[in-house]
Protein backbone atom coordinates (compact mmCIF):
# COMPACT_ATOMS: atom_id res chain seq x y z
CA UNK A 1 0.00 0.00 0.00
CA UNK A 2 2.68 2.46 0.82
CA UNK A 3 4.45 1.88 -2.43
CA UNK A 4 1.63 2.62 -4.12
CA UNK A 5 1.32 6.06 -2.57
CA UNK A 6 4.97 6.61 -2.65
CA UNK A 7 4.79 6.23 -6.62
CA UNK A 8 1.83 8.01 -6.56
CA UNK A 9 3.66 10.72 -5.38
CA UNK A 10 6.88 10.47 -7.01
CA UNK A 11 4.31 10.59 -10.55
CA UNK A 12 2.54 14.06 -9.01
CA UNK A 13 5.84 15.29 -8.02
CA UNK A 14 7.59 14.73 -10.98
CA UNK A 15 6.22 17.76 -13.31
CA UNK A 16 7.03 20.62 -10.54
CA UNK A 17 10.58 19.17 -10.08
CA UNK A 18 11.27 19.28 -13.51
CA UNK A 19 10.28 22.94 -13.70
CA UNK A 20 12.18 23.84 -10.93
CA UNK A 21 14.93 21.97 -12.61
CA UNK A 22 14.72 24.08 -15.73
CA UNK A 23 14.95 26.86 -13.75
CA UNK A 24 17.76 26.03 -11.36
CA UNK A 25 19.66 28.79 -12.92
CA UNK A 26 16.90 31.01 -11.43
CA UNK A 27 17.12 29.65 -8.14
CA UNK A 28 19.05 31.38 -5.33
CA UNK A 29 23.08 30.03 -5.14
CA UNK A 30 24.07 28.35 -1.51
CA UNK A 31 28.10 28.04 -0.71
CA UNK A 32 29.80 25.91 -2.96
CA UNK A 33 30.43 23.17 0.40
CA UNK A 34 26.75 23.01 0.79
CA UNK A 35 24.96 19.66 0.97
CA UNK A 36 21.32 19.29 0.43
CA UNK A 37 19.49 17.49 2.61
CA UNK A 38 16.07 17.78 1.15
CA UNK A 39 13.66 19.39 -1.65
CA UNK A 40 10.08 20.11 -1.56
CA UNK A 41 7.57 21.38 -3.85
CA UNK A 42 5.12 23.72 -2.45
CA UNK A 43 2.63 25.60 -2.91
CA UNK A 44 3.45 29.19 -0.97
CA UNK A 45 6.29 31.24 -0.37
CA UNK A 46 6.50 31.01 3.54
CA UNK A 47 7.27 32.99 6.60
CA UNK A 48 9.59 30.93 8.86
CA UNK A 49 9.11 30.52 12.26
CA UNK A 50 12.18 32.70 13.35
CA UNK A 51 10.59 35.86 11.09
CA UNK A 52 6.84 35.41 13.61
CA UNK A 53 7.79 39.05 16.00
CA UNK A 54 9.77 40.65 13.00
CA UNK A 55 9.42 44.74 12.67
CA UNK A 56 8.08 43.81 8.71
CA UNK A 57 6.76 40.73 8.28
CA UNK A 58 6.86 38.61 5.42
CA UNK A 59 4.02 38.54 2.76
CA UNK A 60 3.24 35.25 1.63
CA UNK A 61 2.68 34.57 -1.55
CA UNK A 62 0.62 31.88 -2.21
CA UNK A 63 -0.95 29.73 -5.60
CA UNK A 64 2.79 29.36 -6.98
CA UNK A 65 4.78 26.57 -7.55
CA UNK A 66 7.44 26.73 -4.95
CA UNK A 67 10.78 24.81 -4.07
CA UNK A 68 11.95 24.26 -0.31
CA UNK A 69 15.51 23.46 -0.07
CA UNK A 70 17.05 22.60 2.71
CA UNK A 71 20.85 22.62 3.13
CA UNK A 72 24.00 21.79 5.93
CA UNK A 73 27.10 23.27 5.92
CA UNK A 74 30.39 23.02 7.62
CA UNK A 75 31.07 27.00 7.38
CA UNK A 76 30.63 28.51 10.23
CA UNK A 77 27.64 29.96 10.90
CA UNK A 78 29.13 33.78 10.57
CA UNK A 79 30.64 32.83 7.50
CA UNK A 80 27.26 31.49 6.07
CA UNK A 81 25.14 34.70 6.72
CA UNK A 82 28.02 36.71 5.13
CA UNK A 83 27.81 34.73 1.94
CA UNK A 84 24.21 35.32 1.79
CA UNK A 85 24.42 39.11 2.67
CA UNK A 86 27.12 39.16 -0.50
CA UNK A 87 24.69 37.21 -2.68
CA UNK A 88 21.71 39.44 -1.82
CA UNK A 89 23.58 42.90 -3.05
CA UNK A 90 24.74 41.48 -6.41
CA UNK A 91 22.83 42.75 -9.26
CA UNK A 92 19.09 41.90 -9.48
CA UNK A 93 18.72 41.28 -5.84
CA UNK A 94 16.32 43.55 -3.84
CA UNK A 95 16.23 43.25 0.10
CA UNK A 96 13.13 43.32 1.61
CA UNK A 97 14.00 41.91 5.01
CA UNK A 98 16.31 40.56 7.15
CA UNK A 99 15.72 39.35 10.69
CA UNK A 100 18.52 38.38 13.05
CA UNK A 101 17.49 36.52 16.17
CA UNK A 102 20.37 34.49 18.59
CA UNK A 103 20.40 31.56 16.56
CA UNK A 104 19.35 32.31 13.03
CA UNK A 105 19.59 35.02 10.00
CA UNK A 106 16.70 35.08 7.61
CA UNK A 107 16.29 37.47 4.35
CA UNK A 108 13.04 37.75 2.11
CA UNK A 109 14.43 38.72 -1.45
CA UNK A 110 12.99 39.75 -4.42
CA UNK A 111 14.98 37.84 -7.23
CA UNK A 112 16.00 39.42 -10.33
CA UNK A 113 13.23 37.50 -12.37
CA UNK A 114 11.28 40.18 -9.49
CA UNK A 115 10.00 36.84 -7.54
CA UNK A 116 10.12 36.53 -3.85
CA UNK A 117 12.34 34.39 -1.76
CA UNK A 118 12.48 33.12 1.76
CA UNK A 119 16.15 32.15 3.00
CA UNK A 120 17.63 31.27 6.59
CA UNK A 121 20.44 30.40 7.80
CA UNK A 122 20.16 28.48 11.31
CA UNK A 123 23.22 28.30 13.76
CA UNK A 124 22.98 24.70 14.54
CA UNK A 125 26.02 22.43 13.98
CA UNK A 126 26.38 21.63 11.31
CA UNK A 127 24.68 25.17 10.46
CA UNK A 128 21.55 24.12 8.32
CA UNK A 129 20.00 26.74 5.57
CA UNK A 130 16.69 26.80 3.91
CA UNK A 131 15.37 28.73 1.08
CA UNK A 132 11.53 29.05 -0.18
CA UNK A 133 11.07 29.94 -3.67
CA UNK A 134 9.24 30.42 -6.53
CA UNK A 135 10.31 27.95 -9.40
CA UNK A 136 7.77 28.43 -12.28
CA UNK A 137 6.49 31.15 -13.97
CA UNK A 138 3.51 32.00 -12.64
CA UNK A 139 1.96 34.36 -10.54
CA UNK A 140 3.46 35.59 -7.61
CA UNK A 141 0.93 38.02 -6.60
CA UNK A 142 1.78 38.62 -2.26
CA UNK A 143 -0.95 37.81 0.73
CA UNK A 144 -1.34 39.10 3.41
CA UNK A 145 0.57 37.33 6.39
CA UNK A 146 -1.73 35.98 9.11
Amino acid sequence: MWKKWLIGAALALAPALAAAAKSDAALIQVPPDSRLIGTAVVDEVRQFPEQQNAKKPMERVVGVSAIDRVFESNRPYGDTVSYFDQEFQKGGFQLMARTVTPSSTAWVVKRPDGKIANAIVRNTSPATLEIVEAAAAESTAPMPSK
